[in-house]
């Protein structure tokens, strides 16, 4: 059966960018891509049920206009448009179990204005068995900008890297593999003060180029950098993934509690980050 990519599609600027970013995704890698619409009558937190023949006809339009964009650009990528039936999110997550990626705007046409991310994309973040793209309205990077991954020691964030020199090999881009030391603000002054920052960031940087290592090796062709920084994990992830293609992190990593799904490092940049966020679970 051939790999695939699973997109979720409602019409919005998003999620046209969703199925933009997977066609060029599916185009280098020969795969296909599935177009899915959900038929949902009462939409999202809605208090009445909407026409089911209206809904219908909406999603059908809204599949149409994604697959019209990807021919033009992509006609070489295989395509299927589905609709569905129910909430988008279970749909979307019970497709993506015999696929190979799933991808869906930061915000779909229904919910808040003021949210940063909406609830189908948020929830498939969370609970995808594949590597879940998920795509925001701004512009796409060139293929060569950076990629950058998270990485702290944790098995979701070596399995992000992963992903992250896979993708890399594809388009050319170099991995900025980037490990953060949160800062001990919870220390006394005397106790920070003792402490040897340069010692510390030293031992960070060794222990990522291990990490590193078994991935680089493997990947010969593929250019990548290593940087151990202090501070917040989130924002530092941030602003090295500022011009990146893609900020690549493990679902959950060494220091969250092992019953949440998503970490908070994962969870704050998918609130704040304004590129593509790929967001990978334990394979």
């Amino acid at each position: 059966m051939a790999q695939s990519i699973i997109v979720g599609v409602d019409g919005s600027e998003t999620a046209v960018r969703a199925a933009e970013w997977a066609a060029a995704e599916a185009s280098r890698r020969n795969w296909r891509v599935e177009l899915i619409a959900a038929c949902d009558p009462y939409g999202a937190d809605a208090v009445y049920a909407h026409a089911q023949d209206a809904v219908r006809a909406l999603a059908e339009a809204d599949l149409r206009q994604a697959a019209q964009g990807i021919r033009g650009e992509y006609p070489e990528v295989e395509l299927g448009l589905s609709t569905v039936e129910g909430s988008p999110a279970p749909e979307l997550l019970r497709r993506a179990a015999s696929a190979s990626m799933v991808a869906v705007g930061l915000r779909g046409r229904g919910g808040f204005a003021a949210l940063r991310i909406g609830s189908v994309a948020y929830q498939v973040a969370v609970h995808a068995p594949v590597p879940a793209a998920v795509v925001g309205p701004e512009p796409l990077r060139p293929d060569d900008a950076d990629i950058v991954v998270g990485m702290d020691g944790s098995e979701p964030a070596r399995h992000a890297a992963a992903v992250a020199f896979d993708y890399a090999r594809l388009t050319g881009s170099t991995v900025r593999a980037v490990r953060v030391w949160p800062a001990p603000w919870a220390e006394t002054p005397e106790r920070r003060s003792s402490l040897d920052e340069a010692a510390v960031l030293g031992s960070e940087s060794r222990r990522l180029e291990r990490d590193i290592a078994p991935l680089a090796e493997r990947a010969e062709d593929v250019a990548y950098l290593t940087e151990a920084v202090e501070g917040h994990p989130v924002a530092c992830l941030l602003e090295a993934g500022t011009e990146a293609r893609l900020l690549v992190i493990g679902a959950r990593g060494r220091q969250g509690f092992t019953h949440l799904a998503l970490g908070g490092t994962a969870h704050g940049l998918l609130h704040h980050a304004r590129v593509p966020i790929m967001v990978v679970h334990s394979a």
